[in-house]
């Protein structure tokens, strides 16, 4: 069956309707005319839908929408992913994988399974995929990071803000009708990873859980941390990063595991974050890596030039404000009464509660009234005297020679 359309006028663009207009439905798939004289002058054609079938790389079965899977999408249009929405559901994307994520296990109430996501961008946007249980073992080896493919047939819906900070309003799903095909072409015109940056200034005002793309320069980080987790045990491994930008704020980057063994911040480096969780501790904000997140050094974008500019010419000695700082009088708290903190049960939490309170003291206790911690800034510890003129920290399982003095008062 053919169309054919003259004189059209574009009201609008596709990618600018967002929305099914009208009530569109499909054509049956019986002849459309009974006359046999005129039937007869037509090729016979028939219009049968192919059944879909499950991916599997380097297969030809036929797929849904007359797409084989011997079939190179390269021969279609393509459409920019800032075009896509759910209201579609004939279109080819040509993308860069700017991030993949491990493959994540769960196990609830409702059943167990795994998942792994992976970030596409192309020259007019970006939108998560996301795979989920046997998806996952037909995919997951497939995908490279930095690559570029052709991607069909993967359900979209709205995209869910509190896990994602790209710039879509849109995620996909794949499904067992889902075609992705290695571009081997010129991909000169597909860009890398696209950032939304926040100054570390504006981090400060940001709910605790919030998922922000930050650039800064390494200032300071702390030695590698070794400790036991309280409630498995596993030896943990963990650093301190200190990064500043052109706001004159600071703010921790915690690192974990193998990020934290192999950073190396001696030449002050430019740091890009993709997707850091804010978290909160002791009153203070800082940021940790999440599953999705990307780490880069010193990469070759404009935002990492100017910051390196600024911060060798004037930055690295002006005076800094410390998201981080833990303690102080700058709570961002609820006023309370120890009433009220009693009936609610404040303080059994494993991160703690926090509060303000104006109280009268009945009571200053003088006795041992300072000790001996460890000098890590980031770590106040008791230390240990071993008697050789060395300090050993439990926490962070090492000796020192030297301690830092602590002030605690027993009020």
């Amino acid at each position: 069956r053919v169309l054919v359309i003259l004189d059209l006028e574009v009201l609008l663009p596709g990618d600018k309707v967002s929305k099914r207009i009208g009530s569109p439905e499909q054509l049956p798939d019986d002849d459309i005319s009974a006359n046999p004289n005129q039937s007869a002058s037509k090729p016979n054609v028939s219009y049968s839908n192919p059944t879909s079938s499950s991916y599997q790389p380097g297969t030809s079965n036929a797929h849904a929408n007359g797409i084989s899977m011997n079939e190179s999408l390269n021969e279609h249009l393509t459409h920019p992913i800032s075009s896509l929405t759910p209201y579609q559901n004939k279109w080819i994307i040509k993308a860069r994988v700017s991030n993949k994520s491990n493959v994540r296990t769960w196990s609830n109430s409702r059943g167990e399974g795994k998942l792994f996501s992976m970030d596409l961008i192309d020259e007019s946007g970006e939108i998560r995929a996301t795979a989920f249980r046997d998806l996952v073992d037909k995919f997951y080896e497939y995908i490279e990071m930095d690559k570029v493919y052709y991607i069909s047939k993967c359900q979209l819906k709205p995209a869910n803000k509190q896990f994602s900070t790209l710039n879509n309003d849109y995620e996909m799903t794949l499904t067992n009708d889902t075609i992705i095909q290695l571009c081997e072409d010129d991909v000169g015109d597909i860009p890398q990873t696209q950032y939304n940056f926040i100054p570390i200034d504006k981090i400060g005002h940001m709910e605790v859980g919030t998922v922000v793309d930050v650039i800064g320069v390494c200032k300071a980080e702390s030695e590698l941390q070794t400790f036991q987790a309280r409630t498995t045990g596993k030896e943990l491994k963990k650093k301190e990063v200190t990064l500043v930008d052109q706001s004159n704020n600071a703010i921790y980057l915690t690192l974990w595991g193998s990020e934290a063994e192999n950073f190396d911040g001696s030449s002050n480096p430019i740091i890009t974050i993709k997707s850091a969780k804010l978290r909160e501790f002791g009153g203070g904000k800082n940021l940790a890596t999440a599953m999705t997140s990307i780490i880069k050094m010193n990469p070759d974008i404009p935002e990492a030039h100017r910051l390196r500019g600024w911060y060798d010419n004037t930055g690295m000695l002006n005076e800094v404000t410390n998201l981080s700082a833990r303690l102080g009088g700058n709570f961002n708290t609820q006023w309370m009464s120890f009433k009220e903190v009693r009936d609610q049960n404040l303080g059994n939490s494993e991160r703690g509660d926090y509060f303000q309170v104006c109280a009268t003291v009945l009571l200053l206790r003088s006795e041992n009234m300072v000790y001996k911690a460890c000098p890590l800034e980031e770590c106040n510890k008791k230390v240990v005297d071993m008697e050789n003129g060395m300090f050993r920290c439990e926490k962070c399982c090492r000796e020192y020679p030297n301690f830092k003095y602590r002030l605690i008062g027993r009020v």
